[in-house]
């Protein structure tokens, strides 16, 4: 149990809430960090997949951000694309300064290419990222 001095660290995880193993860790881990001791949010990479419902219940706050490229065949055009990009950006830097977090912990390659491009203007002080697939 935390000293009645310390607050709980706010952990936001940025993943995705399709079916894949990070995913289900990152649900996992929500779901057993000690309330006494960490508050999580999740940020999510697209939109609420099947494991959001799971997510919710370990998290304080589960945060889609939608998607920059369309879905399905076909290419989204490149202004288009940037446009949707920025508002992305603009999302999930509104999304981390709004939960006030102490640690942001990246998951995937989107995820820490964006938060660590974006590191400098989100306010929070610990991002942990790493590689956690060997696919493409």
């Amino acid at each position: 149990m935390s000293p009645p001095s310390e607050r709980p660290l706010r952990v936001a995880f940025i993943t995705n809430l399709r079916a894949g193993g990070s995913e289900r860790q990152v649900v996992d881990l929500a779901q057993r960090l000690p309330l006494d001791r960490f508050r999580v949010g999740i940020i999510a990479l697209g939109h609420h997949g099947p494991l959001s419902a799971a997510a919710a219940l370990g998290a304080e706050r589960v945060t889609a951000l939608g998607r920059a490229h369309r879905e399905g065949p076909g290419r989204t055009p490149a202004p288009i694309l940037v446009a949707r990009s920025a508002r992305l950006l603009a999302r999930y830097l509104r999304a981390v300064r709004a939960g006030r977090y102490d640690i942001v912990d990246a998951r995937l390659f989107h995820g820490y290419v964006l938060a660590g491009l974006t590191k400098p203007l989100s306010g929070v002080p610990i991002l942990v990222a790493g590689r956690r697939s060997l696919g493409e």
